[in-house]
């Protein structure tokens, strides 16, 4: 409860099984690679965490879902880091999300329905405004590996380049 910082390699090879963080923790960071090759299955993010790298969980082979508490308002782009992870929920807060091209697993996105950035088409799609200021989602920024068939919405204006490379 009252840890406010786990250093980089804390955990490194840890056969532990992790549990979730108390509600009222203090923790605010968590150093590189802090769970490196644990045997980690699900991640909760605690509250007073704003900043995220998910480095943190370099060859967490059995790391398969992350939730993200509604404070954090970056997720840092991962080094090159691949992982397992298949279910993801994006905060509110958070603006930029390019971290999830190195997310080849993933079967499932939610966007928090208070990101005034990002949407979500069924949990496989996720849309983005090209102008905050704007109500429409206009943008298709990501498609899931696992997609056969896409339906591309008449108020698609532009779809990043690539984003369908990745499909089965």
């Amino acid at each position: 409860k009252n840890t406010k910082i786990i250093h980089n390699f804390a955990f490194k090879c840890s056969k532990k099984k992790w549990k979730k963080f108390q509600e009222d923790s203090e923790l605010y960071q968590i150093g590189e690679e802090a769970f490196y090759k644990t045997e980690i299955e699900k991640f909760d993010f605690p509250n007073k965490m704003k900043y995220v790298s998910l480095d943190i969980f370099k060859y967490c082979e059995k790391l398969r879902e992350v939730i993200f508490s509604n404070s954090v308002e970056l997720i840092n782009p991962s080094k090159k880091v691949y992982l397992n992870i298949e279910k993801i929920t994006i905060p509110p807060k958070v603006d930029n999300f390019d971290v999830i091209y190195a997310l080849n697993k993933l079967t499932e996105i939610r966007i928090s329905p208070n990101n005034k950035y990002f949407s979500d088409l069924n949990g496989k799609i996720i849309t983005k405004k090209s102008n905050p200021y704007n109500d429409s989602y206009d943008i298709i920024y990501y498609v899931l590996p696992s997609i056969k068939h896409v339906f591309i919405p008449s108020y698609i204006k532009k779809i990043v380049p690539g984003i369908f490379s990745n499909m089965q």
